[in-house]
């Protein structure tokens, strides 16, 4: 009877070889059979596989590691999974160093609709900065003489006479206030849940 031909699991034919084969076929049947376990099983190693037949359907273990994590984007964990609750309203973070955590706000905190409002600084404004000026005196100007103090009616409505007006202002600081368009931040999101393998 000739020799079946295959490379993988599927193509294997049950029926191989008949009982009435010699036993130079059926030697070559089961070479056969090495050729298609080494073939379908490529990176297996001189080691034993280990895994449950439950760990094998799952087929999300992790050697080396108690505990496996999946997300699920369903409110409940799966049979044979535990939803995991140590982490909530966060968002996910890729990195391409070390992993960790952080952060001290909410997900549903900080993106939200941000007003825009407040003050700046206080300042005041020196001498130099002010824009050049002048104070107009009035026709009744006060002259200061010696032995007291005598009104004089100045005709003209201007004073003739060279002086300044009395300084004015305290030199406080003070601030402008400011508002803008509010900062939407209101990120598109879709909830997941974190499970690991019971």
């Amino acid at each position: 009877m000739p020799i079946e031909s295959a490379s993988y699991i599927s193509e294997l034919d049950v029926n191989y070889p008949l009982g009435a084969d010699d036993r130079s076929t059926v030697d070559n049947h089961l070479r056969l059979l090495k050729l298609v376990l080494k073939t379908q099983f490529p990176n297996f190693t001189a080691a034993a596989v280990d895994l449950t037949t439950t760990q094998i359907n799952d087929a999300v273990y992790l050697p080396g590691s108690n505990v496996n994590f999946l997300t699920f984007q369903q409110t409940t964990a799966p049979t044979g999974w535990t939803k995991a609750t140590t982490h909530d309203n966060k968002a996910f973070r890729i990195v391409s160093g070390t992993v960790g955590s952080g952060g001290s706000v909410a997900f549903s905190t900080a993106f939200v609709s941000q007003s825009v409002s407040g003050t700046n600084t206080g300042t005041a404004i020196s001498e130099a900065q002010m824009p050049s000026h002048t104070h107009l005196q009035d026709g009744n100007t006060v002259l200061e003489l010696a032995g007291g103090a005598t009104s004089a009616n100045i005709v003209g409505g201007t004073s003739a006479l060279g002086g300044t007006t009395q300084a004015t202002g305290s030199g406080a600081t003070h601030t402008h206030t400011f508002s803008g368009t509010a900062i939407n931040l209101a990120v598109q999101y879709v909830d997941f849940i974190l499970a690991s393998k019971d």
